[in-house]
Protein backbone atom coordinates (compact mmCIF):
# COMPACT_ATOMS: atom_id res chain seq x y z
CA UNK A 1 0.00 0.00 0.00
CA UNK A 2 2.92 2.27 1.24
CA UNK A 3 4.34 1.45 -2.46
CA UNK A 4 1.71 2.30 -4.36
CA UNK A 5 1.09 5.89 -2.37
CA UNK A 6 4.49 6.46 -3.24
CA UNK A 7 4.02 5.65 -6.74
CA UNK A 8 1.14 8.12 -7.24
CA UNK A 9 2.41 10.38 -5.69
CA UNK A 10 5.43 10.63 -8.01
CA UNK A 11 3.14 10.43 -11.38
CA UNK A 12 1.97 13.69 -10.01
CA UNK A 13 4.91 15.70 -10.61
CA UNK A 14 5.61 13.87 -14.31
CA UNK A 15 4.05 14.76 -17.49
CA UNK A 16 1.07 12.95 -18.96
CA UNK A 17 2.96 10.82 -21.70
CA UNK A 18 5.92 9.67 -18.70
CA UNK A 19 2.71 9.31 -16.13
CA UNK A 20 1.05 6.79 -18.74
CA UNK A 21 4.35 5.09 -19.21
CA UNK A 22 4.79 4.23 -15.94
CA UNK A 23 0.93 3.54 -14.79
CA UNK A 24 1.88 0.83 -17.80
CA UNK A 25 5.25 -0.07 -16.34
CA UNK A 26 3.56 -0.48 -12.86
CA UNK A 27 0.20 -2.04 -14.02
CA UNK A 28 2.78 -4.57 -15.29
CA UNK A 29 5.11 -5.46 -12.45
CA UNK A 30 1.98 -5.60 -10.21
CA UNK A 31 0.61 -8.60 -12.85
CA UNK A 32 3.35 -10.24 -12.85
CA UNK A 33 4.24 -10.03 -8.90
CA UNK A 34 0.17 -11.44 -9.10
CA UNK A 35 1.20 -14.04 -11.57
CA UNK A 36 3.99 -15.27 -9.70
CA UNK A 37 2.84 -15.60 -5.92
CA UNK A 38 -0.36 -17.13 -7.50
CA UNK A 39 2.09 -19.69 -8.90
CA UNK A 40 3.95 -20.31 -5.70
CA UNK A 41 0.21 -20.40 -3.77
CA UNK A 42 -0.80 -23.17 -6.69
CA UNK A 43 3.11 -25.29 -6.77
CA UNK A 44 2.79 -25.45 -2.60
CA UNK A 45 -0.72 -26.64 -3.26
CA UNK A 46 0.43 -29.60 -5.10
CA UNK A 47 3.37 -30.22 -3.48
CA UNK A 48 0.95 -30.40 -0.15
CA UNK A 49 -1.15 -32.72 -1.98
CA UNK A 50 1.70 -34.91 -3.25
CA UNK A 51 3.67 -34.73 -0.17
CA UNK A 52 0.12 -36.37 1.53
CA UNK A 53 0.20 -39.11 -1.32
CA UNK A 54 3.45 -40.02 -0.39
CA UNK A 55 3.03 -40.19 3.60
CA UNK A 56 -0.05 -41.88 2.70
CA UNK A 57 1.78 -44.36 0.17
CA UNK A 58 4.82 -45.35 2.83
CA UNK A 59 2.30 -46.00 5.06
CA UNK A 60 0.55 -48.01 3.25
CA UNK A 61 3.86 -49.94 1.84
CA UNK A 62 5.21 -50.33 5.94
CA UNK A 63 1.95 -51.99 6.27
CA UNK A 64 2.21 -54.31 3.64
CA UNK A 65 5.71 -55.19 4.33
CA UNK A 66 4.86 -55.70 7.88
CA UNK A 67 1.49 -58.11 6.75
CA UNK A 68 4.36 -60.20 4.38
CA UNK A 69 6.64 -60.63 7.24
CA UNK A 70 4.10 -61.67 9.21
CA UNK A 71 2.42 -64.25 6.69
CA UNK A 72 6.25 -65.60 6.45
CA UNK A 73 6.62 -65.96 9.61
CA UNK A 74 3.05 -67.73 10.41
CA UNK A 75 4.21 -70.10 7.15
CA UNK A 76 7.05 -70.82 8.88
CA UNK A 77 5.84 -71.70 11.82
CA UNK A 78 2.87 -73.47 10.00
CA UNK A 79 5.52 -75.56 8.22
CA UNK A 80 7.00 -76.66 11.25
CA UNK A 81 3.76 -78.03 13.04
CA UNK A 82 3.22 -80.48 9.64
CA UNK A 83 6.21 -81.51 9.28
CA UNK A 84 5.99 -82.22 13.35
CA UNK A 85 2.66 -84.06 12.70
CA UNK A 86 3.61 -86.09 9.65
CA UNK A 87 6.61 -87.32 11.99
CA UNK A 88 4.62 -87.78 15.18
CA UNK A 89 2.55 -90.97 16.04
CA UNK A 90 0.21 -89.23 18.63
CA UNK A 91 -2.98 -88.72 17.54
CA UNK A 92 -2.98 -84.62 17.45
CA UNK A 93 -5.74 -81.83 17.16
CA UNK A 94 -4.33 -78.53 15.81
CA UNK A 95 -5.70 -75.73 17.78
CA UNK A 96 -4.87 -71.57 18.30
CA UNK A 97 -4.14 -69.82 21.08
CA UNK A 98 -7.37 -67.39 21.14
CA UNK A 99 -6.34 -65.63 24.72
CA UNK A 100 -3.55 -65.43 27.22
CA UNK A 101 -4.21 -65.12 30.91
CA UNK A 102 -4.64 -61.50 32.01
CA UNK A 103 -3.91 -62.74 35.55
CA UNK A 104 -0.11 -62.76 35.89
CA UNK A 105 -0.01 -64.99 39.20
CA UNK A 106 -1.25 -67.77 36.80
CA UNK A 107 0.23 -69.10 33.30
CA UNK A 108 -2.51 -70.26 30.90
CA UNK A 109 -3.85 -69.79 27.71
CA UNK A 110 -7.18 -70.63 25.87
CA UNK A 111 -7.71 -72.52 23.24
CA UNK A 112 -10.36 -72.90 20.04
CA UNK A 113 -10.93 -76.10 20.59
CA UNK A 114 -12.86 -77.69 23.23
CA UNK A 115 -15.42 -81.06 24.08
CA UNK A 116 -16.95 -80.90 20.67
CA UNK A 117 -13.49 -81.73 19.07
CA UNK A 118 -13.33 -84.33 21.48
CA UNK A 119 -10.83 -82.61 23.79
CA UNK A 120 -10.93 -83.82 27.20
CA UNK A 121 -8.89 -82.69 30.89
CA UNK A 122 -4.94 -83.29 31.36
CA UNK A 123 -4.36 -83.98 27.56
CA UNK A 124 -1.46 -82.42 26.96
CA UNK A 125 -0.63 -79.80 24.53
CA UNK A 126 2.12 -79.12 22.61
CA UNK A 127 4.37 -77.80 20.00
CA UNK A 128 6.88 -78.38 17.68
CA UNK A 129 9.69 -77.04 19.84
CA UNK A 130 8.61 -79.15 22.69
CA UNK A 131 5.83 -79.96 25.36
CA UNK A 132 3.04 -76.60 26.61
CA UNK A 133 0.89 -78.23 28.93
CA UNK A 134 -2.02 -79.68 29.63
CA UNK A 135 -5.79 -79.02 29.33
CA UNK A 136 -7.52 -78.37 32.53
CA UNK A 137 -11.14 -76.95 31.79
CA UNK A 138 -12.76 -78.05 28.95
CA UNK A 139 -16.07 -76.19 27.13
CA UNK A 140 -18.07 -76.89 24.20
CA UNK A 141 -15.59 -74.73 21.91
CA UNK A 142 -12.51 -73.55 24.25
CA UNK A 143 -10.49 -75.48 26.09
CA UNK A 144 -7.88 -73.66 29.13
CA UNK A 145 -4.47 -74.98 29.15
CA UNK A 146 -2.54 -74.93 32.24
CA UNK A 147 1.54 -74.14 30.71
CA UNK A 148 4.24 -76.12 32.66
CA UNK A 149 5.60 -72.38 34.25
CA UNK A 150 2.71 -72.24 36.42
CA UNK A 151 3.03 -72.62 40.07
CA UNK A 152 0.72 -75.78 40.04
CA UNK A 153 2.34 -77.36 37.41
CA UNK A 154 4.82 -80.55 37.59
CA UNK A 155 5.60 -83.24 35.20
CA UNK A 156 7.64 -85.97 35.45
CA UNK A 157 11.18 -85.73 33.80
CA UNK A 158 14.11 -87.88 32.46
CA UNK A 159 17.59 -85.27 32.63
CA UNK A 160 20.28 -86.68 30.03
CA UNK A 161 23.34 -86.13 31.98
CA UNK A 162 24.52 -89.45 30.75
CA UNK A 163 22.50 -91.54 33.71
CA UNK A 164 19.23 -90.48 33.00
CA UNK A 165 18.65 -89.07 35.80
CA UNK A 166 14.67 -88.89 37.03
CA UNK A 167 13.01 -85.59 38.29
CA UNK A 168 9.98 -83.72 38.70
CA UNK A 169 10.33 -80.08 36.92
CA UNK A 170 8.08 -77.68 38.53
CA UNK A 171 7.02 -74.17 37.78
CA UNK A 172 7.20 -71.07 40.19
CA UNK A 173 4.98 -68.80 37.60
CA UNK A 174 8.52 -67.83 36.31
CA UNK A 175 10.01 -68.15 33.05
CA UNK A 176 11.97 -71.40 33.83
CA UNK A 177 11.11 -74.41 35.59
CA UNK A 178 13.38 -75.73 38.59
CA UNK A 179 14.17 -79.12 39.60
CA UNK A 180 15.73 -80.98 42.13
CA UNK A 181 18.64 -83.51 40.98
CA UNK A 182 20.75 -86.09 43.39
CA UNK A 183 23.93 -84.72 44.51
CA UNK A 184 25.64 -87.49 42.39
CA UNK A 185 24.60 -86.49 39.34
CA UNK A 186 26.92 -85.23 36.76
CA UNK A 187 25.15 -82.12 35.47
CA UNK A 188 26.68 -79.55 34.21
CA UNK A 189 24.52 -77.46 32.32
CA UNK A 190 22.89 -77.46 28.73
CA UNK A 191 21.59 -80.85 29.14
CA UNK A 192 18.32 -81.99 27.18
CA UNK A 193 15.41 -82.81 29.77
CA UNK A 194 12.60 -84.68 28.29
CA UNK A 195 9.13 -86.18 29.45
CA UNK A 196 9.77 -89.38 31.47
CA UNK A 197 5.96 -90.59 30.59
CA UNK A 198 5.57 -91.91 34.26
CA UNK A 199 1.76 -89.94 35.91
CA UNK A 200 -0.14 -91.21 33.17
CA UNK A 201 -0.33 -87.23 31.66
CA UNK A 202 2.46 -86.76 29.59
CA UNK A 203 3.50 -89.21 27.05
CA UNK A 204 7.35 -90.22 27.33
CA UNK A 205 9.79 -88.71 25.38
CA UNK A 206 8.30 -85.25 24.96
CA UNK A 207 11.03 -82.28 25.10
CA UNK A 208 10.50 -80.11 27.61
CA UNK A 209 13.78 -78.48 27.84
CA UNK A 210 17.47 -77.87 28.77
CA UNK A 211 19.08 -77.57 31.63
CA UNK A 212 20.04 -73.73 31.79
CA UNK A 213 21.60 -73.33 34.95
CA UNK A 214 22.75 -74.80 38.30
CA UNK A 215 22.22 -73.20 41.44
CA UNK A 216 24.06 -75.21 43.69
CA UNK A 217 22.94 -77.97 46.55
CA UNK A 218 19.52 -78.08 48.55
CA UNK A 219 20.58 -78.83 52.03
CA UNK A 220 23.19 -80.95 50.82
CA UNK A 221 20.92 -83.81 49.72
CA UNK A 222 20.23 -82.32 46.43
CA UNK A 223 21.10 -80.27 43.10
CA UNK A 224 18.71 -77.85 41.82
CA UNK A 225 18.87 -76.53 38.44
CA UNK A 226 16.62 -73.97 36.41
CA UNK A 227 15.13 -75.36 33.54
CA UNK A 228 14.48 -73.57 30.28
CA UNK A 229 11.36 -74.99 28.25
CA UNK A 230 12.15 -75.67 24.81
CA UNK A 231 8.23 -74.32 23.86
CA UNK A 232 7.95 -70.53 23.80
CA UNK A 233 5.13 -70.18 26.26
CA UNK A 234 5.05 -66.41 26.43
CA UNK A 235 4.42 -66.03 22.50
CA UNK A 236 2.17 -69.23 21.54
CA UNK A 237 0.10 -69.29 18.56
CA UNK A 238 -0.60 -72.77 17.10
CA UNK A 239 -0.29 -75.87 18.93
CA UNK A 240 -1.30 -79.27 19.35
CA UNK A 241 -3.33 -81.27 21.68
CA UNK A 242 -2.60 -84.88 21.88
CA UNK A 243 -5.53 -86.46 21.84
CA UNK A 244 -6.60 -90.18 22.66
CA UNK A 245 -6.10 -92.86 20.43
CA UNK A 246 -8.87 -93.22 18.44
CA UNK A 247 -9.60 -89.46 18.45
CA UNK A 248 -10.92 -87.00 15.96
CA UNK A 249 -8.16 -84.80 14.28
CA UNK A 250 -9.23 -81.94 12.00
Amino acid sequence: MAVALAVSLAMMTMERPRQIYWARKFATACLELGQGLLSDLIRASVLSRENRFLRRQNVELALQVQRLREAERENERLRKLLGFKRLSRLPLLPAEVVAYSPDRMRHTVLLDVGSQDKVERDMPVVTAEGLVGRVVEVYPRTCLVLLLTDRSSRVSVVVEDGGRTLAIAEGRGEEVLYANLPLRSPIEGGEEVVSSGMGGIFPKGLRVGKVSKVLGEEMGLLKKVTIEPSAPLEHLEEVFVVLRKGGATR
